[in-house]
């Protein structure tokens, strides 16, 4: 499990036991799962990036709501906890953070691949 300690509450980037628990060790699909995420997870949160810049907000929202999913099976904590942040900005009709999230969003992709 990797682990950085803060007080937010969501200091685990990525539970790799947790993962690797749910498919009951089978480190094969284990990898596969984690190589698809990670190309997914790129693709989407470029997408999510553009849209943010069109403030296509319902758009945004799906995506974003998609990539917390992928996170959550996953066990990329953080990530979850970050998109579910953008969400509720969106939400909220919070536009002004949500910039800044969809760039803690991006900095968390990086720290996730330097977590496996």
């Amino acid at each position: 499990m990797k682990i950085n300690e803060s007080q937010s509450g969501f200091s685990i980037v990525f539970d790799s036991q947790e993962l690797l628990d749910k498919l009951s060790g089978n480190k094969d699909i284990y990898q596969r799962i984690v190589t698809k995420f990670l190309a997914d997870a790129d693709q989407l949160i470029n997408e999510i990036v553009n849209l943010s810049a069109k403030q296509d907000w319902e758009s945004c929202r799906n995506q974003v709501h998609g990539l917390k999913g992928m996170a959550a099976t996953v066990c990329a904590k953080r990530m979850q906890y970050h998109c579910k942040h953008i969400e509720n900005a969106i939400d909220n009709n919070e536009f002004d953070k949500i910039s800044a999230s969809v760039v803690l969003l991006k900095n968390e992709l990086l720290t996730f691949k330097e977590a496996i």
